[in-house]
């Protein structure tokens, strides 16, 4: 794993992980040093952790908790690409249960979080936002990931059904496959997959297959990408116009408006 550290101050650490392309072991324990946030950019991770595995991916955040423990294990040899924000005690503090932790591991997140990740990434990136203004920035961002609703309950019968598939997803998000070829390669029938990974996530298997393209182009528009053409085509969408009208419904802007607003 590498990281680099792109901001800090007294109340924010803001460091960019990654990991190469290729066979990746599993990690060591490793043990949480701070309150914080992790937003995977790119690829898929799972954390191995006392209470199951947590699987990390563009559609979600991962909060974790000072002195949470875990291993990290890759299930394809892609690589990915995270975001990961520290919190002073005492910024996260209001957001912690009795418990002195946050109420989940993982929250799915909307399309708006993840262009407002991207916007402070970019405020940090161009130098031109005050220590306060990015401070602030983060800390908006922590709170509107921590009020999202989380999964609904999995059963732990279900649990490794519903994590396989939003493995596969994350990995084929960009191809066009159907219902049967999904279920075959997560070893479940159509109809069970459709009605527990609906029940389990609040989406559909289209839904989350869409948010996790949407989060791709983010990331390559994000990244400077100039032919939105290309992007919607490596992202899974039909064509421009098709990804267009699906950042019109999810975000209420078009990808090149969202360019130009990531620019600052």
């Amino acid at each position: 794993m590498n990281s680099n550290v792109v901001f800090s101050s007294p109340s924010v650490t803001i460091s960019d992980v990654w990991c190469e392309p290729g066979r990746i072991p599993e990690s060591d324990l490793e043990v949480e040093p701070a309150f914080g946030v992790c937003f995977p950019r790119t690829g898929v991770y799972v954390h191995a952790t006392p209470d199951g595995p947590v699987v990390a991916e563009p559609a979600v955040a991962v909060l974790h908790s000072l002195g949470d423990e875990h291993a990290t294990t890759h299930p394809t040899f892609d690589g990915d690409r995270s975001t990961d924000i520290q919190l002073a005690a005492s910024i996260a503090e209001p957001l912690l249960d009795r418990a002195n932790r946050f109420r989940a591991r993982v929250l799915p997140i909307n399309e708006e979080i993840a262009a407002n990740h991207r916007r402070l990434l970019a405020m940090v990136e161009n130098g031109r936002a005050t220590v306060l203004e990015i401070d602030e920035t983060a800390v908006d961002l922590l709170q509107a990931t921590h009020r999202m609703p989380p999964f609904p309950m999995t059963t732990e019968r279900h649990r490794p059904l519903v994590d396989d598939t939003r493995q596969y997803l994350a990995h084929e998000f960009h191809r066009d496959l159907d219902l049967s070829t999904i279920a075959t390669a997560v070893g479940a029938s159509p109809f069970h997959l459709s009605r527990v990974f609906k029940r389990s996530t609040g989406r559909s298997l289209t839904q989350y297959r869409t948010a996790l393209r949407v989060r791709f182009a983010i990331e390559r528009i994000a990244d400077g990408a100039s032919d939105l053409s290309q992007v919607a085509v490596e992202a899974g969408f039909f064509d421009h116009a098709h990804m267009t009208n699906t950042f019109g419904r999810r975000l209420g802007t078009s990808p090149s408006s969202l360019r130009s607003w990531l620019a600052g």
